[in-house]
């Protein structure tokens, strides 16, 4: 796993101090090698690789992994980064913006876009790291075509449905829920395309617990923390091959909700205004009523 840098520093140490931090995070000072997302762009390629999987279809999907875990002759290590910001807008509900017809399965998805609210140079850190990354991919794939354009926000997806080929186990692995589908739309289509459910949704307690948490509890203008792996799909079109690098949602911690956030952040306004100090991260409290009755006692690890 790995965290983008600035300057030398890990970001996700860097967000304005009255912004809670994961608190099982390691310790910055044990964050060295593949913990840290290479500044210079030109390090990328180094610092990690696509390795092609050829499945069955038109499409190969294909993972960046750790050049260090090839090296090492361990088992190869998908790269996974983290990135923080404040949530825009979302889609988290297992079946994402899907309108319930098969025709629109392939087109699903589950979505969150992030901005940086005031905090632009540590938030245009993390969009140069995925811009960054997006382009050693395409460079050591021979494409130089962009799938996505930033516009300063970070835009996350997951597709939402698999397609069920010949022979495939997906059908019996389906992780839908009754209660996600009261239609049961999903269940009709089910043999032609299935909803893996990938994506863990948590929130961290008062006590530092990260506890899973329902697609509700998220709302725009939450500070959130996002693990994303990257994943490689390549398309043939004729002589050539079209290139897309996606960063797929893996886990969404919720930090701070959006109420608490426009709280803390008044509080720490008037503080700088008075010559006070920050509060620290380890002085952060929920109010009772954010941290009552939500998620279950699940930690998410």
């Amino acid at each position: 796993m790995s965290f983008v840098c600035l300057r030398g520093k890990p970001v996700r140490f860097a967000w304005p101090p009255h912004l809670p931090q994961v608190k099982k995070d390691p310790l910055v000072t044990k964050l060295t090698g593949d913990a840290l997302v290479p500044e210079d762009a030109e390090d990328i390629n180094e610092w990690a690789i696509v390795k092609e999987s050829r499945v069955a279809g038109s499409s190969n999907v294909h993972a960046l992994i750790y050049s260090s875990s090839l090296a090492s002759g361990r088992r190869p290590e998908q790269v996974a980064i983290r990135i923080q910001g404040y949530i825009a807008e979302k889609k988290l509900g297992e079946y994402g913006d899907w309108n319930g017809t098969e025709a629109h399965a392939p087109k699903a998805r589950q979505y969150i876009v992030l901005h940086g609210g005031e905090e632009k140079e540590l938030f245009d850190a993390q969009c140069r790291a995925i811009t960054n990354i997006r382009e050693a991919v395409l460079r050591s794939l021979y494409s130089s075509k962009h799938n996505t354009d930033q516009n300063g926000r970070i835009y996350l997806h997951n597709q939402v449905f698999t397609k069920v080929r010949h022979g495939s186990t997906l059908r019996k692995k389906s992780t839908s829920r009754t209660m996600s589908d009261p239609l049961k739309l999903a269940k009709k289509i089910d043999h032609l395309w299935v909803a893996e459910n990938n994506l863990t949704l948590a929130f961290q307690d008062a006590k530092g617990r990260i506890l899973t948490a329902d697609p509700s509890k998220f709302k725009c203008g939450d500070f959130v923390d996002v693990k994303v792996v990257v994943n490689v799909i390549t398309y043939p079109m004729g002589d050539a091959r079209e290139v897309r690098v996606l960063f797929n949602m893996t886990r969404i911690i919720q930090l701070c909700p959006a109420s608490i956030v426009n709280q803390q952040s008044k509080k720490a306004s008037e503080q700088l205004e008075d010559g006070e100090d920050y509060p620290i991260h380890d002085n952060f409290v929920l109010d009772d009523e954010d941290d009552k009755g939500e998620g279950s006692s699940m930690t998410v690890e």
